[in-house]
This record gives structure tokens, sequence and C-alpha cells, in this order.
């Protein structure tokens, strides 16, 4: 409101002075300008207030230079923490992450343990029930054994018992047998029976005897009949024995030939035999 009213006064001590005179250029001289010290004064004094308020702008305006360099700076500290923050938060949202998949290992694996827990509880419960079943037939072979037992140590004694009269039994039994042996052997019965044995014994052997000697007949038979073979064969063929004249060779044993003579009539039959053979 001072600038306008100082203004105006201007206007109008100016249009109230004299018209000046103007240079060619339609400038004033300054000389012949008439200039009131009223408007000089209102001049200087916005001449102050101009430089008051340029020196406030510098004033002001280092003052923002500098509060702008400290918003950068907090910009640029809060821009990094930011990104520290973003990482920071970043690598807490990968830990999470990863903390929830564990977590969720933990709880399969959680859940099968109880799985298992509660297989391994029925298995438990299963035996406990075996097992109570398994100790009442325990406790009720206890008391049948128990009672076998008792029923053993009866019969053992009633065993006794019977064993006793048995063996008093035999006793009488033998004394009664001895006395009635000691009769018989004093009979005339006891006699006859020793001697049937006897005889039995002797009709045995003899038959053995009589067999062995039926046998060894036969054999010596059949060996006489098998060398009177060879003789005849050998009478029809001509044949020489090593030792024996043809006539000696053509002849039969004779009867009272031993055991002895028919081997080695026998032997020297299988010898010319071999020979015979060997020259085939």
């Amino acid at each position: 409101m001072e600038e306008r009213v100082g203004t105006s006064n201007q206007q109008s001590s100016v249009s109230s002075s004299k018209n000046p005179e103007k240079l060619p250029n339609g400038r004033i001289w300054p000389s012949k300008l008439h200039i009131s010290e009223e408007v000089m004064n209102n001049i200087c004094t916005k001449r102050q207030r101009a430089n008051e308020m340029m020196i406030q702008s510098l004033d002001l305006k280092t003052r923002f230079e500098a509060l702008l360099d400290e918003c950068n700076i907090e910009f640029v500290n809060a821009k990094y923490l930011q990104e520290e923050y973003e990482q920071r938060l970043n690598a807490k949202i990968k830990e999470t992450s990863a903390l929830k998949s564990q977590l969720a290992e933990y709880r399969a694996e959680l859940a099968m343990m109880s799985n298992s827990l509660s297989l391994q509880h029925q298995k438990e419960d299963l035996s406990n029930k075996e097992l109570v079943k398994e100790r009442a037939k325990i406790c009720q072979r206890d008391k049948a054994l128990s009672i076998l037992q008792a029923e053993k140590g009866l019969l053992e004694a009633e065993n006794k018992r019977l064993q006793d009269r048995l063996s008093e039994r035999e006793a009488r039994e033998e004394v009664i047998s001895l006395k009635a042996i000691e009769d018989f052997k004093k009979s005339s019965a006891y006699h006859q029976e020793i001697h049937n044995r006897i005889q039995e014994a002797h009709d045995k052997i003899f038959d053995t005897e009589m067999r062995e000697l039926e046998r060894q007949s036969l054999e010596e038979g059949f060996v006489r009949g098998f060398l009177k073979g060879v003789r005849l064969v050998r009478r029809k063929i001509n044949a020489v024995v090593e030792g024996l004249s043809p006539s000696q060779a053509s002849e039969d044993s004779p009867p009272d030939l031993d055991d002895d003579g028919i081997k080695s009539e026998l032997r020297t039959f299988y010898t010319d035999d071999e020979e015979d053979n060997e020259i085939i």
C-alpha cells in the first residue's frame, strides 16, 4: 500500500511540475528533472528494502540450499536405508520361506512319527494283551502243574506202596519157587527130564554130523564123477597127461583116493586146460 501511495505521489509531482525539455532521443535531461524529497525517500526506502530482501533472499537461498543438501543427504541415506531394509527384508523373506519349508518338512516328519508312534502303541497294546493272555495261560498252567505235582506225589506214594507189596510178593514167590525147585530136584521126574534133554542134545549133534557127512559124500561123489568125465574125454581125444602113461590116464580114479590126490588131479587138469587155451 505504501509503494502504491508513493508511486501515485510521484506521478502527481511529476505531472504537477513543468514539462521539461526532452533530448532528441526522447529522454529527459536529469538536471531539468524535478524529483520531490518524498519520492526520493520512498525510492531509498524501497532500495533499502530491496537490498534487505535481496540479502534475506540470499540468506534464504543459502539456507534453502543447505536444507536442500540436507534433504538430499537424508534422501540418499533414506534410499540407502531403504535398499538395505529391502535386502534385509528379502533375506528375511527367503529365511522365512526356508523356515516355512523346513517347518513343513518337520510337520510331515512329525506326522510320520506320530503315525509310527500310533502304530507302535497299537502293537504295544496288542503285545500287552497277548502278554496278559500268556500270563493267564501261565497261571493256569502253574495251577495245573501244581495239581499234577500233587497227583504225582500221591502216585509216587501209591507206586512206592505197590512196589513194596510187589517186592514182598516176589520174595515170597522166590522162596516158594526155590522150595518147589528143591522138591522137584528130589523127585524122579527131574532126573527123567534131565535124561530126556541130554538125549535130545545127542540126537541134535548126531543129526548135524550126519548132514555134514552126507554133504561131504555128495561133494566127493561130484568130484570123482567130474574126474571120471575128464578121463573119458582125454581117452577119446588121446590126450597125454604129463607124468602119466596113456593107460593110467584112461583108468578111473581109485576108490581109496584121498582129498590130496583129488586136489592134485584137479590141479593137473586145470593146468593142462589153461595151456590149451594159451595155445589156441
